[in-house]
């Protein structure tokens, strides 16, 4: 079943996904697969089509700033 009330997926794009990321995933391989987690968030959330909300879509840049990690990144989302 895929979620599509917008509410829902804002709460946990901003509270359990990083949450759930910060106590399980190490450091180092939570350091070493931001780069990936931008370029999915990109290629396979954002520019698909299926988020029309105009929130979530916010959330979901808000997110991939979070995983920015050089100039190449920064200039996407730009």
């Amino acid at each position: 079943m895929q979620e599509t009330a917008s509410d829902v997926i804002s709460d946990t794009m901003r509270s359990i996904i990083p949450h759930t990321i910060k106590s399980f995933v190490p450091l180092e391989i939570f350091e070493k697969s931001h780069a990936e987690m931008f370029e999915m968030m990109l290629d396979g959330v954002l520019t698909n089509g299926y988020i029309k909300d105009k929130a979530t879509q916010h959330l979901v840049v808000d997110s991939m700033l979070g995983c920015c990690r050089n100039e190449q990144h920064y200039a996407k989302i730009l």
